[in-house]
C-alpha cells in the first residue's frame, strides 16, 4: 500500500455550493469535496490525450481519494472536528477537551461544543485549534445557464474560496499497484464555470512514507475506535439510510456475531446531504447521512 498527498493552491476564487440556492445567496464548502478533485483529475487526464488511463486512476477499483481539507501547520494535519470534542466557556483556562475519554476534571468549568469545522491533530493525536475559516463573500452577476452569458444587472452573493487558498488531499493506493499519480502535476480546473473567472488551481502530487493519521495501525487489544472523515449514506438492510451505527451494522459490516459487539460510547450526528445536479430546474436528490467527525 502507498499512500500520495495532494497540495492545492487556487490560482482564482473558487465556489463549490454547500446546499441549494436560496434568494440570491450561495454559500460555499470550506473543503473541496472528494468529486471535485476527481473531476479535476480526469479534466487533466483528458485534455492532456491521456484518457487511457481515467479506468485506472479514476474507475471503482482504482486509488482512494481523500477531500482536500485546509493545509494545516506544519507537523499536524486537518480533518473534521471530532463531535467528541468540546471547550471552555470561560477564557481563562482555553484548551479542548476530548470528552470520549471521560477525564476526570479536578476543577469545576463548563464545556461546550465546538463549532469550528475543522481540527488540527498531530500525529500522536494531539488536537490544536482550527485554522481560521477562508471563505469570503463576492458580489456577482449571475448567468444564463446555455449561453453562460451575464442575464443584465442582476447579482447575487457567493461565498467562495479565495485565491491563493491552500488544501491538502489524500490519495491511498492499495496492494503493489503502481500508479502514475506524480503526473498529475500541474494546473488543473475545478467544476465548469470558466466565464465566471474561478476555479484554476495548482496541484503538487507526493508520494510519503506514512499516510495520514487515521491510517495508521493501532495498537493490538485497544478499543475499536471509528470516527467518520466525511459525511457517511450508509444503506440499511431495508433499503432506507442509516442515521448511526448499531451492534448489528458493525457487526454486518466485520462478519461477526451482534453478540460480539458493543457500543460503549457514542457522539453523532445526522443530516441531509445533497446531491450535485440541478439538470431541468429540479430540486436535487438527498440522502441521509451520517456526519463527519
Amino acid at each position: 500500500m502507498s499512500f500520495w498527498r495532494i497540495e492545492v493552491t487556487l490560482k482564482e476564487p473558487f465556489c463549490c455550493a454547500a446546499k441549494p440556492l436560496e434568494g440570491n445567496e450561495t454559500v460555499s464548502l470550506d473543503y473541496i469535496p472528494t468529486t471535485t478533485l476527481r473531476g479535476a483529475a480526469a479534466w487533466k487526464l483528458s485534455m492532456e490525450g491521456r484518457s487511457e488511463s481515467l479506468g485506472t486512476m479514476l474507475g471503482i477499483n482504482g486509488p482512494r481519494w481523500s477531500p482536500a481539507w485546509p493545509k494545516a501547520t506544519s507537523g499536524y494535519t486537518t480533518i473534521p472536528m471530532p463531535q467528541c470534542y468540546a471547550e471552555e466557556k470561560s477564557g481563562d483556562l482555553p484548551g479542548i477537551r476530548n470528552l470520549f475519554e471521560e477525564l476526570k476534571d479536578p476543577v469545576a468549568r463548563q464545556w461546550k461544543s465546538i463549532r469550528a469545522p475543522f481540527c488540527e491533530v498531530a500525529v500522536d493525536g494531539t488536537p490544536a485549534l482550527p485554522p481560521d475559516s477562508k471563505q469570503e463573500v463576492k458580489m456577482r452577476n449571475s448567468l444564463e445557464y446555455q449561453r453562460q452569458a451575464s442575464r443584465g444587472e442582476e447579482l447575487y452573493a457567493r461565498g467562495e474560496l479565495p485565491e491563493g487558498a491552500q488544501f491538502t488531499a489524500w490519495v491511498e493506493v492499495e496492494g503493489g499497484a503502481t500508479l502514475p499519480l506524480r503526473a498529475l502535476d500541474g494546473e488543473v480546473v475545478f467544476g465548469k464555470r470558466r466565464s465566471a473567472g474561478s476555479g484554476r488551481a495548482k496541484w503538487l502530487v507526493t508520494q510519503v512514507d506514512a499516510g495520514p493519521p487515521w491510517r495508521r495501525p493501532a495498537e493490538p487489544g485497544r478499543d475499536l475506535r471509528i470516527q467518520l472523515m466525511t459525511d457517511a449514506i450508509v444503506a440499511s438492510s431495508h433499503g432506507s439510510a442509516e442515521c448511526g451505527f448499531s451492534p448489528a451494522l458493525l457487526a454486518r459490516a466485520m462478519k461477526i456475531n451482534p453478540e460480539q459487539v458493543e457500543i460503549v460510547r457514542a457522539f453523532s450526528s445526522r443530516g441531509p446531504v445533497f446531491g450535485w445536479s440541478q439538470a431541468w430546474g429540479l430540486p436535487r436528490e438527498q440522502a441521509a447521512a451520517i456526519r463527519a467527525g
